[in-house]
């Protein structure tokens, strides 16, 4: 999660922290929603974290 965080931010992105995975959610982040231009630019960003 820290590493993605890292990655995002370097594209410009801020990522919510990790929540607790004693909860079941320990791959999950928060994403607030911005305009349709930025979650573009958000979506295209994941896409390339993801893709390696």
């Amino acid at each position: 999660m820290r590493d993605f965080q890292a990655t995002m931010k370097e594209k410009g992105f801020l990522v919510g922290w990790p929540h607790d995975p004693v909860e079941g959610y320990g791959d999950w982040c928060r994403v607030s929603i911005g305009t349709d231009e930025e979650m573009r630019a958000y979506h295209t960003a994941m896409r390339t974290v993801f893709r390696g």
